[in-house]
């Protein structure tokens, strides 16, 4: 049986698809997926584009505290406003699968300028908390469900 060209470059197609599919799908690792999750959230902080803020949070948002999406939105854009920069520095903890999305520890800390290096951070007088999230993918896209933070300290820094 011979081939004809167009099937040729249907295989070929289908070949490069699956390869192409698969290597995607290896990248998608529960920290891969909150890591990036984590870099367009912090992105969107250091510029202040509280619209990008939006997008990132479900609107089916739900915290033990009870605050919605919209609560939520309104505590960081009370301190992107109050604040004339931000700078961020985080540390992805932990990230592990939970049913249908993406459970994660992040520390983070925020400061009016630039972290170049965790050993700055008590000069800096940054703000630095413990941030334990659930991702879920809506509408194609991995958002945050729901939030619990407390204080963190410098040395949790030094240690993670």
């Amino acid at each position: 049986m011979t081939l004809s060209l167009s099937h040729l470059c249907f295989v070929a197609i289908a070949s490069v698809t699956i390869f192409l599919l698969q290597s995607c799908s290896e990248n998608q690792t529960p920290e891969n997926l909150a890591l990036d999750f984590i870099e367009r959230a912090e992105t969107a902080v250091q510029e202040r584009d509280i619209r990008v803020l939006r997008t990132l949070i479900s609107t089916d948002y739900q915290d033990p505290e009870g605050r919605s999406s919209r609560d939520i939105l309104a505590v960081a854009s009370a301190y992107i406003m109050r604040s004339k920069s931000i700078h961020v520095l985080f540390r992805l903890h932990s990230a592990s699968q939970v049913e249908d999305g993406i459970q994660a520890k992040v520390l983070v800390a925020l400061a009016a300028r630039p972290i170049d290096d965790p050993t700055l951070l008590p000069r800096l007088n940054a703000d630095i908390y413990w941030f334990d999230i659930v991702l879920k993918k809506r509408d194609g896209d991995w958002k945050l469900l729901s939030a619990v933070w407390h204080q963190a300290m410098v040395e949790d820094f030094m240690t993670n």
